[in-house]
């Protein structure tokens, strides 16, 4: 998915909101239960969330894998 058409559907919001999730050197992903909580406030699908922080180079915990 390219990363900037993810941005522009998903709004400057909530963007800034997840830019703010991020800290140098992250190599994982926000907890699910923290996307989670983005996802409720955004009405967005869970997938596009996940898909941003992938192409950040971000991984799913492998305690969160299922």
């Amino acid at each position: 998915m390219n990363p900037d058409s993810l941005a522009f559907r998903l709004g400057s919001d909530l963007i800034k909101e997840l830019k703010g999730l991020l800290q140098p050197g992250m190599t994982e992903m926000p907890p699910f239960s923290v996307q989670q909580k983005i996802q409720k406030k955004y009405d967005v699908d869970r997938r596009h969330v996940y898909n941003w922080f992938h192409n950040r180079g971000l991984r799913v915990t492998s305690s969160e894998k299922r």
